[in-house]
C-alpha cells in the first residue's frame, strides 16, 4: 500500500511544524498522532470503521476497581525528581537502569520491533491489539514475539489504532504504540512473565508516565512514574510474587507511550521453561505441580513414560 514520505525531522529544522501541539489540537483527543505531527487536528473530522470489539472492554471510569477489573485512565502520580536505579515496591522491584535491570534478570526475550513495516523516515498503522499471528501491511505474521501483545487499550476499532513509527521520525529507532491520544500503549503477556522492560518516548510535550502493572487475573500489583521525554526513558519492574500479566503505559494530558526494545521473561532465563520429567516409575502429578512452582515464571512440566 502506497504511503507518501514525511520526513518529519526535515520539518520541524524548516520551522513548518512545531513539537507541541496546539491548544485545538491538544482538544481533538480522537486525533491520530500520524495525523497530528504532520497536519495538525484543527480540521480533522475522526472516520471510525466498524470492528470487533477491543480485546478487554474499557469499563466505566466509576465502577469500583474490585469489580470493574482495570480502569483506562487510572489516577496519575507526579513523576519523582530523581530516579533511583532499583525501587522495591509491594513484592514488586523497579529498574531505571536496563544494566540492573538485565543484572538481575538474565534470559529474558527482546523485541526491537525492526521487523514491521515502518520504513525510515515515515510510520505505518495496524490494528489493535497485534501479536504474533497479526498480519496486514504493518505487521506481519512472526514479526512480534511470542507471547508478547501490544494493545491501544480503549480503542474503538480503528484500522490504525496502533502505530510504528520508522527511524528518524523523531526517534533513532523503530517504535511502537498506541496512535490516539484517547488510548493508551499496553503489553500484555501470555503465559505471564516475572520481569518486563521497555524504553519509552514520548513526543508532544507529555509530563510524564504512570506505568501500572496487573497480575493475569487484571489485578492491579503496583505501579511507579516515569518522566516523559522526547529522548526516552527506560522502565523496567520485576515481579517476586504474582506473575505479570500486562503492564499499562498511562499518559498525562495529551500524549502517547512508544516502545521499543521490550524485554519480558522469567527472572532466570527467557520466556516460560517447559521440562519434559521421564522417571522411571509411574506419574506423579502432584510431584510434577511441584517442580513447576519450584521453577516459577509459568514453567510447565510434562511426564514422559521411560519404562
Amino acid at each position: 500500500m502506497y504511503r507518501p514520505t514525511v520526513y518529519l525531522a526535515t520539518l520541524l529544522l524548516a520551522g513548518l511544524i512545531s513539537l507541541a501541539p496546539t491548544a485545538s489540537a491538544q482538544s481533538a483527543v480522537d486525533c491520530p498522532n500520524t495525523i497530528r505531527a504532520v497536519n495538525g487536528c484543527d480540521d480533522y473530522v475522526p472516520a471510525r470503521v466498524a470492528q470487533p470489539a477491543p480485546q478487554r472492554a474499557v469499563p466505566p471510569s466509576d465502577a469500583p476497581k474490585s469489580t470493574q477489573g482495570r480502569s483506562a485512565r487510572p489516577p496519575v502520580s507526579a513523576p519523582a525528581a530523581r530516579r533511583p536505579a532499583v525501587v522495591e515496591s509491594g513484592g514488586l522491584t523497579f529498574y531505571t537502569s536496563r544494566t540492573d535491570f538485565d543484572a538481575a534478570n538474565p534470559g529474558t526475550t527482546l523485541e526491537d520491533f525492526n521487523d514491521i513495516a515502518a520504513p525510515v523516515g515515515t510510520w505505518c498503522g495496524s490494528t489493535s491489539p497485534a501479536d504474533e499471528n497479526t498480519d496486514n501491511d504493518c505487521v506481519s505474521a512472526g514479526d512480534i514475539s511470542s507471547g508478547l501483545i501490544v494493545n491501544a487499550n480503549g480503542h474503538g476499532g480503528e484500522v490504525d489504532a496502533l502505530v510504528g513509527w520508522g527511524e528518524g521520525v523523531l526517534n533513532p529507532t523503530v517504535t511502537f504504540g498506541a496512535n490516539y491520544f484517547s488510548h493508551n500503549t499496553e503489553l500484555q503477556f501470555n503465559p505471564g512473565v516475572q520481569a518486563v522492560a521497555a524504553d519509552v518516548y514520548a513526543w508532544f510535550g507529555n509530563p510524564g508516565t504512570t506505568v501500572f502493572v496487573y497480575d493475569t487475573g487484571g489485578n492491579l500489583l503496583g505501579s511507579t512514574s516515569i518522566p516523559g521525554t522526547f529522548g526516552g526513558n527506560f522502565f523496567g519492574v520485576r515481579s517476586d510474587g504474582a506473575l505479570i500479566g500486562s503492564v499499562l503505559f498511562d499518559d498525562t494530558v495529551s500524549d502517547t507511550s512508544f516502545l521499543d526494545d521490550v524485554a519480558f521473561g522469567g527472572g532466570g532465563g527467557g520466556g516460560p521453561l517447559s521440562v519434559l520429567y521421564a522417571p522411571s516409575e509411574a506419574d506423579d502429578p502432584a510431584y510434577r505441580a511441584a517442580i513447576a512452582a519450584a521453577l516459577g515464571a509459568g514453567a510447565t512440566v510434562d511426564y514422559f513414560d521411560a519404562t
